[in-house]
């Protein structure tokens, strides 16, 4: 065993506070676990016996010297952790056995922070924090313990909390500790110098060479004379990565060009492609064999629009789509036109629908909102049980997420809610017209929690309901729900589970889902070196009803691999649903999450 494994087994079997005898090569230090690692790890003798080996021994002089150095270095390296007077510091050259006891760590007794000004100048987004002086920042305490660590660790963070809060140019004038070894205390003396509230000054761009400065400078969000944190420019800098218009952006200050208090902000571009064609090949276990086209670009005619196009035809199902939509405003507002016509193939009720819509995007890196006006008709069954409808509805739709991160999630939540309300109209072959009003709502919550080992938990939670004042409107299909698939309840084809009527499979206006998943992560060394891969156990259930006394729990499980790829999580699961419900054995194969 090499001595840094000596060192690892001492902190994990020692712990934090525990008393115990290490050894590296022929010493041993007998001391808590904490100052027998830094004894081995910085002691001159350990480190020098740790080198030996049978070939090159330790010279018998040098080692009495070493030995003799060692207790005043000891003493030395017990004072970084606060341990100024220790109460035993022995060492026993011939049978290589060092012995300390270091005694109580000093605290803090006072603290002195002198400022000028006093408080610092709040940004508006920070003042709702209790923050009356610099010393609300300052995270070394009154009555905690002191060390060297700890001692540096407050300094800096402080310093950078400065830093990022709009003082860039804060700096120490005078950090002293003064200890009173006798009493087991220190006495900090500190004075800041923060600097000038820097506020933003001139922005300059460098890399636009398609897109218009003015419209970028009012999505950039930095007016001249406003006051710099940290958070701004990285939102700033968040709004044009989210626009789709680029590919890289650096916002930064330039310390060079101080004048005042206003510092110039440098933006560095580099534009997406103008236009994008992606071709795709593929299998969905949704929907059979797929092949998609999709167009994008991003100023057609020169005008700050994008519009993108969206081909994809399958064995059960085809789609197509146009979405155009304005450049992103100072608020990440979007204004947008959408088109789409879909067609999806069954035995017993196939199903197609066209949608119109019209409406504002609102985006940010929480929150998401969408108002839009939306024209329905759809076509469901055939022959006697043809039957078509029309919607008139207005949505919204707010989206509200605290994830670590929106591709690859590894703890936070989400919530996404969709609303609308209108009129509809329906005409059967038997039962002939019907209209009346609509409001319909559907909720979603997912939520990711982190557990020991790189383990994790994830839930989610969906329900939806669709009310009617007139009980003979059978409204659009698009509006209704089914349950089942690789999104849903695992174990059962796509949208398998929903009510029939007439013989036929129709949506639900009662609808929920749920799932609890956990994921255990897989050593790469057992994986040929590749990150990111791990198993994962789960339990599905879920249904669509006409009323929620019928919405009977459907219940899948199964087991499934998992892969944190650069795209997306790719999960690959096998699953089995409950026959009464035509559930059965089935493969799921899908990419990322909906969030």
């Amino acid at each position: 065993m090499t001595p840094w494994h000596r060192l690892l087994a001492a902190v994990l079997v020692g712990g934090a506070g525990a008393w115990g005898t290490v050894q590296a090569a022929a010493l041993r230090v007998d001391a808590p676990a904490p100052v027998a690692a830094l004894m081995l790890r910085h002691l001159d003798l350990a480190r020098a016996l740790a080198r030996a080996n049978e070939r090159t021994p330790l010279d018998g002089a040098e080692r009495r010297r070493l030995c003799q150095l060692a207790p005043a270095q000891a003493r030395e390296l017990l004072e970084t952790l606060g341990h100024f007077s220790p109460a035993d510091v022995t060492l026993d050259c011939d049978a290589g056995l060092l012995r300390i006891d270091p005694g109580p760590a000093a605290r803090v007794r006072s603290l002195s922070l002198e400022a000028e000004p006093a408080a610092p100048e709040l940004d508006p987004d920070e003042r709702s924090r209790p923050v009356a002086s610099w010393r609300d920042w300052w995270p070394l305490r009154e009555g905690d313990v002191f060390g060297q660590e700890a001692w540096s660790n407050a300094k800096r963070a402080l310093l950078s909390r400065a830093r990022t809060q709009g003082y860039p140019l804060a700096r120490w004038a005078q950090t002293e500790a003064e200890v009173d070894a006798e009493a087991q205390a220190v006495d900090l003396r500190l004075r800041l110098e923060p600097g000038p509230a820097i506020r933003l000054g001139a922005v300059t761009f460098t890399g636009l060479v398609h897109h218009d400065e003015t419209r970028t400078r009012k999505l950039l969000g930095l007016p001249e004379g406003s006051r710099t944190t940290e958070q701004r420019l990285l939102d700033a800098q968040e709004r044009l990565l989210k626009s789709g218009m680029f590919d890289a952006v650096q916002v930064e200050l330039d310390p060079e060009g101080l004048d005042g208090d206003r510092m110039p902000v440098r933006v560095r571009l580099r534009e997406a492609p103008l236009q994008q064609v992606a071709l795709g090949l593929g299998w969905q276990s949704n929907s059979g064999e797929r092949a998609t086209v999709e167009h994008v670009h991003r100023l057609p005619w020169g005008w700050p629009v994008r519009t993108r196009t969206k081909l994809a035809l399958g064995r059960l199902s085809q789609l197509a789509e146009f979405e155009a939509s304005t450049h992103p405003e100072a608020r990440q507002q979007r204004r947008l036109v959408a088109v789409s016509w879909q067609r999806e193939e069954s035995d017993d009720a196939p199903f197609s629908q066209a949608s119109l819509r019209v409406g504002r995007v609102f985006e940010t890196r929480r929150e998401d909102r969408t108002l839009a006006l939306e024209l329905l008709n759809s076509q469901q069954g055939t022959g006697a049980q043809h039957r078509n409808a029309q919607a008139l509805l207005l949505h919204l739709n707010p989206t509200w997420r605290d994830l670590d991160s929106v591709i690859l999630p590894t703890r936070g939540q989400a919530w996404l809610l969709q609303t609308a309300l209108g009129q509809a109209r329906a005409n059967e072959a038997q039962t002939g017209q019907a209209q009346g009003p609509l409001v319909r709502l559907q909720g979603r919550w997912q939520a990711f929690v982190p557990m020991a080992g790189g383990r994790q938990v994830a839930l989610r939670l969906e329900a939806g309901q669709l009310w009617s004042r007139v009980d003979a409107l059978n409204l659009p299909e698009g509006l209704r729900w089914r349950a089942g698939g690789d999104e849903s309840v695992r174990g059962y084809s796509y949208r398998a589970l929903g009510p029939t009527r007439n013989g036929q499979s129709v949506g639900g206006t009662r609808w929920w889902t749920a799932s609890l998943e956990g994921t255990q992560p897989l050593p790469p060394a057992w994986v040929g070196g590749l990150e990111g891969l791990g198993v994962a156990a789960f339990v599905d259930a879920g249904q669509s009803a006409l009323s929620w006394s019928e919405a009977r729990p459907a219940l899948g499980a199964g087991l499934g691999a998992r892969w944190r790829s650069p795209v997306g999580l790719l999960r690959v699961d096998v699953a089995r649903g409950q026959p009464r419900f035509d559930g059965g054995w089935r493969l799921h194969v899908s990419v990322g999450l909906a969030l």
